[in-house]
């Protein structure tokens, strides 16, 4: 524009136009493939973040539980949330804005090549600074995302385990002491914060420092160009990039906008690829879970299902075992028991010493590290390991509702597939015979009273009314689908009653 008001006025007018009807042509063009390049950016990251996600939670699920044993099970909520988080946002958007950001700075130094090699070249010597800047930014950020993810972690695991255990911190009036546990972590996580905002805010005005230096530099060269042509009589009417073609006040402010263009193009890469360094090291954690192999899979179809009845004989035959968290003591040294069908058996004994060991090893919680576990003969090693808890009721000293109604808690247990054909719905309304069956689990379960009692009956949720506080009645909504199972010859309750 520039150049040719200073060649031709008369003709400036129509050559404005020309150029607005243009800016008009690339805004249509950019605001359609910007909608289209957000909204199938989003739609793809979604997509594949949720299989992640899921992918995460079933490795989750399937390690043993001597895993969770030594991993902090309280903590894997916090970390579900903040690595699948990070991983999503690396996935979505920003993948979209580094294809564009980088197309826009190739293209505005191609452009910028081609008008004035010179003068872009002399621009470029200074963007290892701005690269520089921009590396230590984001090297920052990453290592300090990943020290406050840990902390926010370990906080989030104290505050479940807290909220979970309320009565008890109440009665012990251990509030004061958990508080301060907890700040203790967030102290932490906000130091890292403070260091991490010193360093970008460090990164982030090196980065502009460079960028207006590389401004002053460019109108300096830019301006001695200009003067150095006209002194050397070029050719006016030369085409552009000829070595005899005059650099004119137009020429070097295209140029000089291109390469700022390309600036703040390569500026705008730092958030998407401050993102994908946040997934990359998010990554990390999720593949170690993913990728690793359960010592006891319960999601597995190996191992045998016996078609006979079970009858319920146990046999421990010299056992010995020691927890993952603690494998230098001995919870069970050489230990044998047979239990015959229909015996009630009760283990006494001091605390810690190893009556819920054995109704873990029976469900095949943990593997001793010598010696067999049988049922019916067959060493439990040997059995499919999802068939073998169908087998055994437990009811726990601390039983569990999940949230939901008290019809949901019961169907939790009742196998996706029973005797007479009938399902258990994986979604939606249940059939009529499948509610029957949840009457009558409860009738057994000697639960059915309690539960017409309340309000909206099986429609309660557990949370609603006075149901979780009272320990037989979880006792017995938890033991709800145990008996009513025809294939569960024995179940086991390891509630404590006072006299």
């Amino acid at each position: 524009m520039l150049d040719a008001l200073n060649t031709d006025p008369t003709s400036f007018s129509d050559r404005i136009k020309g150029i607005a009807l243009a800016f008009v042509g690339v805004a249509a063009i950019n605001v359609v493939s910007g909608i289209m390049q957000i909204a199938c950016w989003t739609h793809t990251g979604e997509r594949q973040s949720q299989k992640f996600r899921e992918r995460y939670v079933k490795a989750i699920l399937s390690q043993e539980i001597g895993w969770f044993d030594t991993i902090g099970a309280a903590e894997l909520s916090t970390k579900v949330a903040d690595l699948t988080g990070k991983v999503q946002d690396g996935m979505t958007r920003k993948v979209g804005d580094l294809i564009q950001y980088f197309g826009q700075f190739c293209a505005a130094f191609v452009v910028g090549l081609y008008l004035c090699w010179q003068l872009t070249v002399v621009l470029l010597a200074a963007f290892p600074l701005i690269g520089g800047a921009g590396f230590f930014m984001i090297t920052a950020i990453t290592a300090a995302q990943n020290q406050a993810g840990d902390n926010y972690a370990a906080a989030g695991g104290l505050a479940t385990e807290a909220l979970g255990a309320i009565r008890t911190v109440t009665a012990l009036n251990s509030q004061p002491d958990l508080i301060s546990r907890y700040r203790v972590y967030l102290l932490d996580a906000m130091k890292v914060g403070i260091t991490k905002g010193m360093k970008v805010g460090m990164g982030n005005g090196a980065v502009f420092g460079a960028a207006f230096c590389t401004y002053a530099l460019g109108f300096w060269y830019g301006g001695k160009l200009v003067a150095d042509s006209l002194d050397a009589n070029c050719d006016p009417f030369a085409p552009t990039g000829s070595s005899n073609a005059c650099f004119t006040g137009g020429t070097i402010l295209a140029v000089f906008f291109s390469v700022i263009m390309g600036s703040i193009a390569l500026g705008q890469l730092v958030p998407p690829l401050a993102a994908f360094f946040s997934a990359k090291a998010a990554v990390h954690p999720i593949m170690e879970v993913v990728e690793r192999k359960p010592l006891i899979d319960g999601f597995s179809d190996d191992g045998a299902k016996p078609k006979e009845k079970t009858k319920g004989r146990i046999e421990l035959k010299n056992i010995m075992f020691a927890y993952p968290s603690r494998p230098n003591i001995n919870v069970c040294n050489n230990y044998s028991l047979t239990v015959e069908p229909g015996e009630i058996v009760a283990l006494v004994g001091a605390s810690g010493s190893g009556k819920s060991t054995i109704v873990n090893l029976l469900l095949r919680f943990y593997d001793p590290q010598s010696g067999v576990v049988a049922i019916d003969g067959h060493d439990i090693k040997t059995l499919n390991c999802r068939w073998l808890r169908s087998q055994l009721g437990l009811v726990s000293q601390e039983p569990v509702l999940f949230s939901g109604t008290v019809e949901d808690n019961i169907a939790y247990g009742i196998d996706s597939t029973l005797e007479h054909g009938v399902t258990k719905p994986a979604d939606g309304p249940r059939s009529a015979e499948f509610k029957e069956r949840i009457i009558a689990a409860a009738k057994l379960a000697n639960a059915h009273e309690f539960i017409s009692a309340f309000p909206q009956w099986l429609y309660t949720d557990v949370w609603a009314v006075e149901v979780s506080p009272c320990l037989e009645a979880k006792s017995s909504a938890s033991l709800l689908p145990v008996p009513w199972s025809k294939s569960h010859p024995f179940c086991y309750s390891t509630k404590q009653h006072q006299p």
